[in-house]
């Protein structure tokens, strides 16, 4: 449920002390409207707030890419590619 899965308490916490990141996986832009209310419920720091986007092949990565560093620039949050993806691919362990 929601409820186990989001400790709005925890994250406001972890947002107090300035010190922790935030790192999302996102696959569409329905993922960002739930990302938007953990950040606003939470006090999480825009600047603090990393997007990734969810693939495993860099076709996968570069669909999502321009969309999701829009997004970025747009709210304020950091983008994080993911670069064992494209150096490696989808290999586990790496």
């Amino acid at each position: 449920s929601r409820e186990l899965r989001l400790r709005a308490e925890i994250l406001r916490g972890l947002a107090a002390t300035g010190k922790a990141d935030f790192k999302f996986v996102v696959d569409t832009e329905a993922d960002l409207e739930e990302i938007g209310e953990i950040v606003e419920i939470s006090g999480i720091a825009p600047d603090r707030v990393f997007l990734m986007p969810k693939g495993v092949t860099v076709n996968e990565l570069d669909e999502r890419a321009a969309w999701l560093a829009g997004c970025c620039q747009a709210h304020g949050f950091r983008y994080s590619d993911r670069l064992h993806v494209r150096l490696f691919g989808s290999r586990r362990g790496v």
